[in-house]
């Protein structure tokens, strides 16, 4: 058995998604089940049929943070914003050299970048000008979100597809355990671009109407938009905390997730051994549940593996979408205020769920007592993170 560490408390979260700027708004929409996907605008065109979850775009960055100015950090800053002042004073008690920034992305500013390319393909300027190395690199979003909050601490980007924030919660753990920090700033965003549409749509992988996770018939996910915040400290009563980070890398398919879904329980056990926890302990589950067969499939058998029916499962990107980079961040977030409400969110469009799969999959609001709740996020290439989130 692994030594164990005191809960990180989560101290503060911000969300800005497709769903509303500001954080209520987001978690409003999402423990009502409502479904808000819509087809791309004129900026993403598709040769297929899709939905998506898309922002409007939020306002520019002036001053001093204009230099980092995109979309992707308009969305980072429009999250970042709402957590500012406990940021400050967390940074005011410990000093703001001890407060770091783990932030996680997908994608970057691969939409900047391709925004930039068309303009000078059809023979304009770009709407703003575009500097590559301000732009964009992965890590140009956390230096803009550190400029804002006047950190001075650590500072690291994690990009492991779609568990980059998951990922960035493990960094952020281990940060406080060894001491290098007493507060962290854990961030998570990505924007919609089209390298990363076609990329689904070329795996048809895409839904036309909207994800519905372990439904009888999955037709694809829907791939969204958005930005995540949480600040994690030592001590402190907080909202809840992050108990522990488990993690696993299968490295089993490109694309595809292992079919029986072991490595995704190594993941989930990793996490209730480093807590000091076995199965028994989980109150509830937070699924990856993308709403592709493969993932639902592997996932699903995973979880029962592990708990059996016993467990209910909600899967939240049936109504935030897929956020990529921010989803985890933003599916702990969810779990934060699950536990605070004593209620389990929907799993929207999923009326009909798989038998076979052999979990219990929560189709409407459902009341808990809600003390540990465990969140997945699996990626491409089997970059796999399971967080604990305790009351």
């Amino acid at each position: 058995m692994q030594e164990t560490q005191p809960p990180a408390r989560v101290t503060a979260h911000g969300l800005s998604t497709f769903l509303g700027a500001r954080t209520d708004e987001t978690i409003a929409r999402v423990f009502a089940g409502e479904q808000r996907f819509a087809a791309p605008s004129q900026a993403f065109p598709l040769p297929f049929e899709a939905v998506v979850g898309e922002m409007a775009d939020p306002p520019a960055l002036t001053g001093p943070l204009a230099r980092w100015d995109t979309r992707l950090t308009r969305m980072l800053l429009a999250a970042g914003g709402q957590i500012e002042g406990a940021v400050r004073a967390a940074a005011g008690r410990y000093g703001p050299r001890r407060v770091a920034l783990v932030h996680g992305t997908s994608t970057g500013g691969i939409d900047a970048t391709e925004r930039a390319y068309a303009a000078l393909r059809a023979g304009r300027a770009p709407g703003s000008p575009f500097r590559y190395a301000d732009h964009h690199p992965l890590d140009r979003g956390a230096e803009a979100l550190a400029q804002l909050l006047g950190l001075e601490g650590p500072r690291l980007t994690v990009s492991t597809a779609c568990s980059s924030s998951g990922k960035a919660l493990g960094s952020a753990l281990r940060l406080l355990a060894s001491g290098v920090a007493d507060a962290v700033v854990v961030a998570g965003a990505d924007t919609l671009c089209r390298t990363t549409l076609h990329g689904f749509g070329a795996l048809g992988a895409l839904s036309p109407r909207g994800t519905r996770p372990f439904a009888r018939d999955p037709d694809g996910i829907t791939l969204s938009e958005g930005a995540g915040c949480v600040l994690l400290e030592r001590d402190g009563p907080g909202l809840a905390g992050i108990a522990a980070v488990g993690e696993s890398s299968d490295a089993y398919h490109g694309s595809a997730p292992e079919p029986e879904g072991q490595w995704a329980m190594a993941a989930m056990a990793d996490a209730l051994e480093r807590a000091g926890l076995g199965p028994a302990d989980v109150d509830a589950v937070s699924a990856h549940g993308t709403g592709t067969p493969h993932n639902d499939r592997s996932e699903a058998r995973a979880i029962a593996r592990l708990f059996g029916d016993r467990v209910p499962v909600c899967a939240t990107k049936s109504v935030t979408g897929h956020l990529l980079g921010a989803s985890a961040v933003t599916a702990v977030v969810l779990a934060v205020e699950s536990i605070r409400r004593g209620l389990l969110p929907p799993t929207a469009g999923a009326d009909e769920t798989d038998p076979a799969l052999g979990v219990r999959v929560v189709r409407r609001p459902e009341a808990a007592a809600l003390r540990r709740v465990l969140v997945n996020s699996f990626a491409f290439g089997g970059h796999n993170a399971s967080v604990l989130v305790v009351a």
